[in-house]
């Protein structure tokens, strides 16, 4: 059955989500897909026809579109006919009226096309919490759980660069504070030239933001949330001229949650913080960067749809609030952002952002005449 939804000025135009991905290997059939959430259709063309729906002028009534699949694809009225039916029933060929709303316009005004592209793929992606029959994932095949094959991955591996030593951190501090005022005194700093960090600073950070403090007999528990239970986020620490005792300076080290130490990575930290982070000068003259990169591989084997891909982004912000509120009981000044330079943070790190992805950057130090 075919559904004819021309409008009353017959004509016709492409869904305002469709999207063309040509093909990873050396097949002729590029993926077009288009719709939003669980109803997003995903078809595969041949690359004539993918290209033909590219190139051509967005709208026109139902016989110019089977004029030019005839004159383009070189195929039969008949065929052009049915491939334009399949098309309507399908919603490839949609009214215009259907097409992009004022708020919509306001993004591709500001240059947010790919995020609105994203944005109309995940919309309405459906998703529950059942637990019945001892779930593992979650996922939204119509609301059905799935059993992985597979166990969770474990912890990110965490070893030190050829020919360097790993460095035990000391216990965290205790946080006498009041919880009320180290918040109430709490400021975004936009001045930390001068400042210092002690190695106990850096391991009460560490340790409340990534480390667990119990288990529930299985699986490590932390004071932040954490959606996927397991290892989410890889926190490193990096540090300027003047590095705490213990470290060394210029150095970014990677922190291991589960025995408590700090594995030095390969590559030099840059002379200014900003050149991680796009020009951005107010974490210049910091004593010590935090930055917290996603672990996909956890966070892909339990949420096995890509709406979850923006609870990367809250989850790892719940992390951070963790981080800065320990420093604000340590009385550091602390600068956050997550405008980084995606490849030059990348490779300070030295992983593929298909493995860890920077997600979020703070600056830490203590003024001199706050030093313990």
């Amino acid at each position: 059955m075919t559904v004819d939804v021309q409008s009353n000025t017959g004509q016709l135009a492409l869904a305002k989500n469709f999207l063309v991905r040509s093909p990873a290997d050396d097949s002729d059939l590029w993926e077009v897909s288009w719709g939003e959430g669980n109803a997003r259709c995903y078809y595969t063309f041949p690359q004539e026809l993918a290209v033909f729906f590219m190139t051509c002028d967005p709208a026109a009534d139902r016989d110019e579109w089977t004029n030019r699949l005839t004159s383009e694809l070189h195929v039969s009225p008949d065929e052009s006919s049915a491939i334009v039916a399949t098309l309507i029933e399908d919603g490839l060929l949609a009214d215009p009226a259907d097409s992009i709303t004022p708020g919509e316009e306001q993004w591709l005004e500001v240059e947010w096309a790919d995020a609105l592209q994203l944005h109309w793929a995940e919309r309405n992606s459906r998703w529950v919490h059942d637990y019945t029959h001892n779930p593992k994932v979650m996922t939204t095949a119509d609301g059905e759980n799935v059993q992985p094959t597979t166990p969770p991955p474990g912890p990110f591996p965490c070893v030190p660069a050829p020919g360097r030593s790993s460095l035990r951190l000391p216990d965290a501090l205790s946080l006498n504070r009041p919880f009320r005022d180290a918040q109430r005194t709490r400021r975004t700093s936009y001045r930390l030239q001068g400042t210092s960090i002690t190695l106990p600073d850096v391991a009460t950070v560490l340790q409340w933001t990534l480390r667990a403090p119990w288990s529930d007999g299985g699986v490590p528990l932390r004071v932040s949330q954490s959606y996927s239970r397991g290892e989410p986020f890889v926190g490193f620490v990096a540090f300027g001229a003047e590095a705490p005792d213990g470290c060394e300076p210029h150095t970014i080290y990677q922190y291991d949650p589960a025995s408590n130490i700090l594995a030095p990575r390969p590559s030099a930290v840059p002379e200014k913080w900003s050149d991680l982070l796009w020009g951005q000068h107010f974490a210049d003259g910091a004593a010590m960067a935090l930055i917290l990169a996603v672990n996909w591989d956890h966070h892909m084997w339990k949420y096995r749809f890509p709406r979850a891909y923006r609870w990367v982004y809250t989850e790892c912000g719940v992390f951070m609030q963790t981080a800065l509120t320990v420093a604000a009981g340590l009385g550091l000044h602390a600068w956050q952002t997550p405008a980084l330079d995606d490849e030059a943070v990348s490779d300070l790190i030295g992983y593929s952002e298909g493995q860890l992805s920077p997600i979020y950057l703070a600056a830490f130090g203590r003024a001199d005449a706050e030093s313990d």
